[in-house]
C-alpha cells in the first residue's frame, strides 16, 4: 500500500520544489540571453555564409564537436558526475567531494594533452591532403577538452546550488563567435576557417569564465592533481550509458545530418537551424528545470526521503507540460515569420526561409518528447539507474535509422526531422513507462488535468496567433527586417498574454506557484 503523505512532507516537498523553481528562474534568464545571442551568431554565419557548399561544410564539421558539447556540458558527464559527487558531499563531506573533482580533472588532462599533440603532427605533415570538411573538423577537435573541463566545473557548481555561472558561459561562446564572424571573418578569402578558430577561442573563455565561482567556493585550481580515486571511477563507469541514454536524440540528429549530406546542398544547413529553433524553448525550460531538479532529486534519495522525491519529480512534470505545449504550439506557427526574420538575409533567401520552416514544423512536433525524456532522465539517474535509459535510447536509434530510409524517400529533408520525432516519442514512451513503476504517488487525475488545459489553451492561442501573423507577418514583407520584428514580437506577446489569462482563470497550480515565487522574490 502507498504511504500517505503527512504535513510535514508535504511542506519539505514544498520547499524543495519552490528551491527547484528558483533555480530553473535563474538557469532560464541565463539561457535566454545565451540562446538570444546563439540566434544572433547563427543569422551572422547565415548572412556570410548563405545556405550551401561553406555552410554545409562548416555545420558538418561543427556536429561533432556540438555532439560532444551536448554530452558533456547539457549532459552525459554532469549527468554522471552530480550524484556521486552530491553523495560524497552528504556523507563524506566538501573536501572529500572536491578530491574526486580534481581526480577527474586529472583523468581530462592528461590524455588531452597527447591528443592535441596528435592532431598538431597530422595537421604540420598532411594539411594540404584534407578536405575542407576533414580540416575543419581537425581545427575545432580541441574544444571538446574545454567542453569536458566546463562539464566538471558545472557538476560541482551545481551540485553547491550554484546554478548562474554554468548557465552563462555559453553567452561568452557566442560572444567571441559573433565577434570573430562579423569582424574578423570578412578579413579572409575563405571567412569559414577563422569561424573555426573562433569555435576554440570561445570554448576556451567558455570554461575560464566559471574558474572564479570555484574559488569562491574553495575549490582550489590547480591545486594537488589526483589520478586515482574510487568516485570518479564510478562517475566514468556510468559515463558511457549516460552519454548513449542522454544523447539519443543528439546521435539520431547526428545520423539525420549524414543522411542529409546525401541530398541538396543547403540540407544540412537547413536542419541545424530547424534543430536551433526547437533547442530554444526545451533549453529555456525544460533543460533549465531538469537541471535544478538532479541535484535535489538525488540528495532527497541519498537521504531516504523518497516520498518527498516523487512529490518533487509530479510537480516538476506538471510544470514542464505547462510551460512545453505552449512554446510547441507557438513554433509551429510562427515557424516561417521567426525563420525568416532570423535568417533571411545576405546568401540565405526565401527559399531556404521556406526549406527551414518546413524542417522546423516535422521537427516540431516531437518537442514535447524531447522535453518529457530529458525530464524523466534525471529520476532515473539520481537513483543510479543506467539500464532503462540506455534500452529506450537504443531502441530509439534503431527505429530512427530504420524510418529514415523510408520517409528521407518521399519527404526529404522534412522526412529525417519527422524520423527524428518519431523516434523521440518512442524513447519517451519507454522511459514513461520506468517513471510509473519508480514513482510512490504517481498522479494521473493532477497530471492529466494540466495537459488537457494547457492543451485546449494552447490550441486557442495557435488561432490567435496564427490570425495575428499572417496579418503582421505575410510572406511578401520577409525581406523587411523592421516590420518582421514587430509581426513575430506582437504574435508572441499576444499568445503569451492569452495563454497566461487563460491559465491565470482557469486556477492553474503551476502558473500560481510561479507568481508566489516572484511575489515572494520581489
Amino acid at each position: 500500500m502507498e504511504p500517505a503523505l503527512n504535513h510535514e512532507d508535504e511542506l519539505n516537498s514544498n520547499e524543495a520544489y519552490s528551491k527547484i523553481i528558483k533555480g530553473a528562474g535563474v538557469i532560464t534568464i541565463a539561457m535566454f540571453a545565451s540562446r538570444i545571442l546563439g540566434f544572433v551568431r547563427d543569422a551572422s554565419i547565415a548572412m556570410v555564409l548563405g545556405a550551401g557548399f561553406y555552410s554545409d561544410a562548416f555545420f558538418a564539421a561543427f556536429r561533432i564537436p556540438d555532439l560532444f558539447r551536448r554530452f558533456f556540458s547539457d549532459g552525459a558527464l554532469s549527468i554522471s558526475f552530480i550524484p556521486v559527487f552530491t553523495e560524497i558531499m552528504v556523507k563524506d563531506g566538501q573536501d572529500e567531494a572536491f578530491r574526486m573533482a580534481r581526480c577527474a580533472i586529472g583523468w581530462i588532462m592528461l590524455p588531452s594533452f597527447v591528443i592535441l599533440a596528435l592532431i598538431g603532427i597530422v595537421v604540420i605533415f598532411k594539411w594540404h591532403d584534407f578536405d575542407l570538411k576533414v580540416t575543419l573538423s581537425l581545427i575545432m577537435l580541441p574544444y571538446v577538452i574545454s567542453l569536458l573541463l566546463m562539464a566538471v566545473f558545472m557538476g560541482v557548481l551545481n551540485s553547491m546550488g550554484h546554478f548562474a555561472a554554468p548557465a552563462m558561459a555559453p553567452i561568452f561562446f557566442n560572444l567571441v563567435m559573433i565577434f570573430v564572424v562579423l569582424v574578423v571573418s570578412p578579413c579572409f578569402d575563405m571567412p569559414v576557417l577563422p569561424m573555426a578558430f573562433g569555435v576554440l577561442a570561445g570554448g576556451l573563455l567558455q570554461a575560464a569564465i566559471q574558474v572564479p565561482f570555484l574559488l569562491k567556493r574553495g575549490f582550489k585550481i590547480p591545486g594537488k592533481l589526483v589520478f586515482y580515486n574510487n568516485a570518479t571511477v564510478r562517475a566514468f563507469k556510468t559515463m558511457l550509458p549516460a552519454m548513449l541514454g542522454m544523447g539519443a536524440y543528439q546521435i539520431n540528429l547526428l545520423f539525420a545530418t549524414f543522411m542529409a549530406s546525401l541530398l541538396a546542398d543547403g540540407s544540412i544547413s537547413y536542419l541545424y537551424y530547424a534543430d536551433r529553433l526547437v533547442q530554444f524553448p526545451l533549453a529555456l525550460f525544460t533543460v533549465s528545470l531538469s537541471t535544478s531538479l538532479l541535484p535535489e532529486l538525488t540528495r532527497l534519495f541519498k537521504s531516504k526521503q523518497r516520498v518527498d522525491a516523487s512529490e518533487l519529480f509530479i510537480k516538476g512534470i506538471r510544470m514542464a507540460i505547462f510551460m512545453t505545449i505552449p512554446s510547441m504550439a507557438g513554433l509551429i506557427v510562427l515557424r516561417e515569420p521567426i525563420a525568416a526574420l532570423l535568417f533571411h538575409q545576405g546568401a540565405f533567401e526565401i527559399c531556404d526561409v521556406q526549406r527551414t520552416g518546413d524542417v522546423l514544423l516535422f521537427l516540431s512536433l516531437g518537442i514535447w518528447a524531447f522535453s518529457g525524456t530529458r525530464l524523466f532522465l534525471p529520476l532515473f539517474y539520481s537513483l543510479s539507474n543506467f539500464r532503462l535509459p540506455l534500452k529506450a535510447a537504443v531502441a530509439s536509434i534503431l527505429l530512427n535509422i530504420i524510418v529514415s530510409f523510408f520517409l528521407m524517400k518521399t519527404m526529404g529533408i522534412s522526412g529525417l526531422a519527422l524520423s527524428i520525432s518519431i523516434a523521440s516519442i518512442l524513447n519517451c514512451m519507454l522511459l514513461f513507462y520506468g517513471v510509473t513503476v519508480i514513482i510512490f504517488h504517481f498522479e494521473w487525475k493532477e497530471i492529466i488535468g494540466t495537459a488537457c488545459r494547457s492543451l485546449l489553451l494552447s490550441a486557442m492561442m495557435f488561432i490567435l496567433v496564427q490570425q495575428i501573423s499572417l496579418f503582421f507577418c505575410p510572406p511578401e514583407i520577409y525581406s523587411v527586417k523592421l516590420s518582421m520584428f514587430l509581426g513575430v514580437f506582437v504574435s508572441v506577446i499576444a499568445g503569451g498574454i492569452f495563454y497566461i489569462l487563460g491559465a491565470y482563470f482557469c486556477k492553474m497550480p503551476e502558473l500560481l506557484m510561479v507568481l508566489k515565487i516572484v511575489k515572494k522574490q520581489g
